[in-house]
């Protein structure tokens, strides 16, 4: 690969990470939305199934997300081994702390709070 090639690739995968992780956040928020205004009417049994395939769908984006950031790096060590002296990607191998301390865990942290808002809070009626 030139590193033209390189370059565009990295690109891809940080594109991928990005729009991963804004579908996420829209899969949270159409959760929370649903739970917010029709929680109270649904049975317990589609309440938990509602949340089940909420689960689900959000598992796939995480690790998609983590699966770009992962990507990355990998492309970053084939870049670095093919062209050590390049000039398309800066120097220094990138870090997966950073996503998954700014992305993974934030995400996380909200998932869980949107599960326990629609069936602690919502839901405490029934």
């Amino acid at each position: 690969m030139s590193e033209f090639e390189f370059a565009q690739t990295f690109q891809f995968w940080i594109e991928n990470a990005y729009a991963s992780y804004t579908l996420m956040i829209s899969i949270l928020f159409a959760y929370l939305l649903a739970g917010h205004f029709v929680a109270k009417q649904l049975p317990k049994a589609v309440a938990v199934g509602m949340t089940a395939v909420y689960c689900f769908v959000i598992a796939g984006t995480l690790l998609s997300h983590l699966g770009s950031h992962a990507m990355m790096v990998l492309t970053y060590i084939k870049y670095s081994q093919q062209y050590p002296d390049g000039w398309a990607v800066p120097a220094g191998l990138p870090s997966m702390i950073g996503p998954l301390l700014f992305g993974i865990l934030p995400a996380l942290i909200s998932i869980a709070v949107g599960i326990f808002y629609v069936h602690f809070i919502v839901r405490k009626g029934q």
